[in-house]
């Protein structure tokens, strides 16, 4: 996820920035398991 925000920081090379967009939702599943996991810890016991 890192290397493709990076990639996009200073490219317009639409073949790059289509392959990407088809990532995002690998992204989002994976941000929604680090937000979880992250709200767990912060829960009270």
């Amino acid at each position: 996820m890192a290397d493709d925000r990076n990639l996009t920081v200073h490219t317009y090379n639409e073949a790059l920035a289509n392959a990407i967009f088809a990532r995002l939702p690998q992204h989002a599943a994976a941000l929604e398991v680090w937000l979880k996991a992250m709200s767990q810890r912060l829960e009270p016991d």
